[in-house]
């Protein structure tokens, strides 16, 4: 990150590249929206990632970008 700019640079990809800027557009969104509301943020629980992380539509997703399955 250059901390003059607040530029950000990966070594990636063009396909995990997308993955990034989609993920980090989206997350700015929902912060924007959860503050807009003057609501709180909260995370999921370990136990509740991994259920998510077994879900088969994500472990497809991942090996879209060159994650593992």
């Amino acid at each position: 990150m250059n901390l003059n700019t607040g530029e950000l640079s990966f070594a990636v990809n063009e396909a995990q590249a997308q993955v990034l800027k989609e993920t980090l557009a989206a997350v700015l969104f929902i912060q924007e929206q959860i503050a807009k509301k003057n609501n709180t943020l909260s995370t999921m629980g370990e136990q509740a990632k991994r259920f998510i992380a077994n879900w088969e539509s994500e472990k497809y997703r991942k090996s879209l970008v060159g994650g593992k399955a």
